[in-house]
């Protein structure tokens, strides 16, 4: 709970057990719920994630960091805040109460993180989502962002997704 809303932290993962159990371990206690969505991963990315004992892991078959994501967002169930972090350690999970108390205190509904302008960014956020915020292609990066679900109302979760709890 931060400020008396529920936060779930969703990790989309692709083979990447060197850093899964950093990303969950630098996630502040006050998360509520924390969804590793393995999209396929051949290595123990699964394993090292449960393994933490914060995280469950849903499997999702359909390839693609946007099936990963919703694929997690389902696993997450119910929350005030959804939180998008990257699975190889490229976001700063420390930092989150700088993205959540803006939703949680009713300041913003999404925060999107942005790279900055230049080569470096990653232009990864809709066309209609950048253009609302006023963001260049360049200035965004879909790593690290925060939704209320009312975001989500539209969106549709196709393919079976199969979840995994810690310790079980």
């Amino acid at each position: 709970m931060r400020h008396g809303k529920k936060v779930a932290v969703v990790i989309p993962a692709l083979n990447e057990e060197r850093s899964i159990a950093k990303v969950i371990g630098q996630i502040p206690l006050w998360a509520d719920k924390i969804v590793v969505a393995d999209n396929g991963s051949v290595d123990s990315t699964a394993a090292v994630a449960m393994a933490s004992g914060r995280a469950e892991v849903v499997d999702v078959p359909e390839r693609g960091y946007g099936a990963a994501c919703l694929g997690g967002i389902a696993a997450a169930g119910s929350a005030d805040i959804f939180v998008f972090l990257d699975a190889d350690l490229s976001d700063y999970p420390e930092r989150m109460a700088l993205l959540v108390d803006p939703l949680a205190d009713g300041v913003a509904d999404l925060c999107l993180a942005t790279a900055g302008a230049g080569p470096t960014g990653c232009p990864y956020a809709p066309a209609e989502i950048r253009q609302w915020a006023g963001l260049h292609p360049d200035e965004t990066d879909m790593g690290c962002n925060l939704y209320r679900p009312w975001a989500f109302s539209g969106c549709l979760f196709r393919g079976p997704a199969q979840t995994k709890n810690a310790g079980s």
